[in-house]
Order: C-alpha cells, then structure tokens, then sequence
C-alpha cells in the first residue's frame, strides 16, 4: 500500500498537483490569500517556507518592510500591484480585469498620496463615481482595485497598517444584468439551428451557466453521459473560481456536443486560433441580429437565464446552484437569480392594520389559542 503524501502543518500553506503536472502553492498571509504556480515541486516548497518566514515575522512584529514612502500616491503602486497580482495567482482574464479597472483608478485618483486614503476619502470617491455614472458593480470593483493597492503598500511596510473602511455600493436588481426570456433563447436556438458549434455555445451558456471563457474551452472528454465537467487543467485553461466542478445537462446539450466533436480531446465550440472570449461573441452576432434579440451578443445573460430557469422551476436548491454555477457565496446567487414578475398580485392598499390585528374570526374558523391554553381549558 502506497505511503500517502505527508501534509505541511497547518498554517504553512499547501501544495496542489494540477492535472497538468504543475504544482500550485497556496498560503494566507495577514487575512490575504497568496498563490503561485511552479514545473516542478521543490521550487513550491522553497517558495513556501519564505512565505511562512514573513508570516512568522507578521506575527512577531518583527517584520521588516521595504522602508517608509509617505509620499506613496496610487499611480506609483500600479506597477507593484499588477505585478504581485502574478503572486497571487490570479488567471490572465481577471489580471486583465484588474489592469482596466486599475488604469481608470489612477487616471481619476492616482495623484492621492496613499497615507491620505481613509473613509471619509472613499466616501469622496464613491460620490465621484456615482457623478460619472458609473455602474453599481463597476464601482465596486474599482474600489476593489484601490483597497488592494493601499493593503500591498501596507503589506510590503511602505505606510503604516490600519483599517482601511471600504462601502461598496449595493448591486441592486436594477444594475444586475438582466436574464434572457425563455422566449429570447428559443429564437437564438432556431436562428443557429444550421450551424452546429453555435447551437451548442448557447445550449452551453443556457443548459449549463458557462461563462464564456469556459464555453470556448469545453472538450468533448468533458461530457459523461449527462454530466458535464469543468476541470482544472492549467493556470489559463481553469474555471474562474480555480475549482473544478460538475454540471448536471440536458439530453439535447449532450447531443449538440457530440454533434459538433467526435476526438475526445478536440474543442467543442472554441478554436485554438481564438484568444479571449472576445472572439466568441463577435461570431455570434449574426445569430443574434437573424433572432431579434436587441442589446448585442450579451452571453452571461444565458447564464442568468440557466440559474433563474432552475430555481423558478423548482429544479435545483440554492445550494446546488452554487456548486454547479462555481459561485463561492449564497449571495452570488442572489445575483443571478431572477423572480417571475407577478402581474395578477392583488393591491395592498385600503388594509386597515388595527382592523386586522383585533378582529374575531368569524364562521366556521376558530381563533388560534396556544397550547398551554387549551390543555387548562380540557382540564376544567
């Protein structure tokens, strides 16, 4: 029987062997997480135990930085920030995310001397957003950008560590991107009915909740029986929540990939020419304008579509939902389910709220007594 692996005390981080053959070290470091990605295993370790060393330093308070720099402004932390972002782990998609979000942060606020930044300043920030009518999550994740330039600066001893009070704006259901009717995905399917891999990309954002980065990515070895897998291969080919996981198909999206991909390992919808999601929707436009569908190939709606569909028909628990849709919290459900519209909903208005709270039932129904009550009165 084979020795199995020894584990890293807790507190030291872990190692992981990616189906690739790379080996990804995590750890967390003064509540943030950090991740790397190495060929081979002994690089991950060394990596490792400097990573613990700081951590150990953190704790003690012997931790020294790389030396104050109260003239630190926001526009001198891009460069450092983008570049341990790499550290972090995070995919080419989000670092590119970042770097939009970040570039509009300094072109706005990059004189700001970081030391400057409190709450009473974010609040400044968070107006000034709203002024540029900006969307509730475009905001949030440009305060999330900021924040996480003022923590590297605290992080590597350039300013002096404290509570940084961040408000990001509320996501209501007026900013949330809107679902696609069942009515929409019914006319985008019969407008793609002649072209196999377009049918089978939004059968795979419809029947599935892929994001567009994954649709591009499905291979046909993915699909068993009626279960479809999205796995980690390597640091691009990955979900974006870095976990594998398995979604439960329709029979017609199985048919649809093994339709368009007979070799196991060849790519159902995507190209190896294809780049970024981009390309993917700008293919897809004709589809779009031959069903009537107004507001341009918007594909993470079919996502919103597939969620809302599972939940209003009483499918799929909130729970499945966000083990399958690779969402971290309850709350990123929230985000992407959409209730029916109740249109016959009778008014509320002319209830009188005292009328109702005194009144006796009357007829055939019985006031509700407690149970305590109607045990003494059998007693009598």
């Amino acid at each position: 029987m084979p020795k199995p692996p020894a584990r890293r005390p807790y507190g030291s981080g872990s190692i992981e062997e990616l189906p690739s053959g790379q080996y990804r070290a995590r750890i967390w470091i003064s509540g943030l997480p950090r991740r790397k990605t190495f060929e081979t295993k002994q690089p991950a370790k060394n990596w490792l135990d400097g990573q613990v060393g700081e951590r150990v330093a953190r704790a003690d308070g012997t931790f020294a930085g790389r030396g104050s720099q109260p003239d630190l402004t926001l526009a001198d932390m891009k460069a450092e920030f983008l570049e341990d972002l790499k550290t972090s782990g995070r995919t080419d998609r989000t670092r590119k995310g970042y770097r939009s979000h970040v570039g509009m942060v300094v072109k706005f606020w990059g004189q700001l001397r970081v030391l400057e930044i409190d709450g009473p300043q974010l609040e400044q920030i968070v107006r000034a957003m709203h002024a540029k009518k900006w969307a509730a999550s475009t905001i949030r994740n440009r305060l999330a950008a900021l924040a996480g330039m003022v923590k590297l600066a605290q992080r590597l001893g350039w300013t002096p560590a404290r509570v940084l009070p961040v408000r990001r704006p509320r996501v209501t259901l007026a900013s949330r991107p809107d679902a696609y009717t069942a009515q929409e995905v019914a006319a985008l399917l019969k407008a793609s009915a002649d072209v196999a891999w377009q049918r089978c990309a939004i059968l795979l954002g419809a029947d599935a909740g892929l994001r567009r980065g994954e649709i591009i990515r499905v291979r046909r070895s993915d699909l068993h029986a009626l279960t479809l897998t999205v796995p980690v291969r390597d640091e691009v080919d990955q979900p974006k929540s870095g976990r594998a996981r398995m979604i439960p198909i329709t029979r017609e999206l199985a048919k649809a990939i093994e339709k368009c991909a007979s070799d196991p390992e060849a790519l159902v919808v995507g190209r190896p020419e294809w780049n970024t999601p981009d390309q993917l929707a700008k293919l897809l436009e004709p589809v779009w304008l031959a069903a009537g569908v107004e507001g341009g190939v918007r594909l993470h709606r079919l996502r919103h579509y597939w969620a809302s569909a599972l939940a209003n028909g009483g499918k799929a628990t909130p729970w499945e939902l966000m083990e399958w849709g690779g969402w971290a919290s309850l709350d990123m459900v929230k985000r992407y389910y959409h209730a029916p519209l109740r249109v016959n909903r009778a008014p509320l208005r002319g209830l009188d709220r005292s009328k109702i709270a005194h009144e006796q039932p009357t007829g055939k129904a019985k006031a509700a007594v407690p149970r305590g009550n109607r045990l003494r009165a059998r007693a009598k």
